[in-house]
């Protein structure tokens, strides 16, 4: 947790600025969630644009995750293409595998 903590601060510096509205995140809702919704679109710029990213959203992602990750989808399907893309974004900047292992190494 330490270590996602670190990534997000550096991830936070990193990547101030703002993006394009290409590829959003969809939360799914409320605070607390019980299941995930499937991701309609993979990352775009907004997360995945290096210096022009939006901090601010990457940083809702990675709480997403952190939270969220291993909680199974409402629909009871596997993960898509897309929610995959979202998982290997939050390794890809440095998050922890941990919390994303289920959505990555579902089949």
């Amino acid at each position: 947790m330490r270590r996602l903590a670190g990534a997000l601060g550096l991830a936070a510096v990193l990547l101030a600025g703002c993006g394009g509205d290409d590829g959003r995140f969809d939360p799914g809702g409320g605070d607390e969630i019980e299941c995930m919704e499937h991701q309609d679109a993979s990352p775009g710029t907004e997360y995945t644009g290096g210096e022009d990213a939006d901090s601010a959203a990457i940083l809702q992602v990675f709480r997403y995750y952190v939270s969220n990750g291993s909680k199974p989808y409402c629909d009871g399907e596997p993960p898509s293409d897309n929610d995959r893309e979202w998982a290997q974004l939050v390794v890809d900047l440095g998050g922890s595998d941990d919390s994303v292992a289920p959505i990555l190494e579902a089949g």
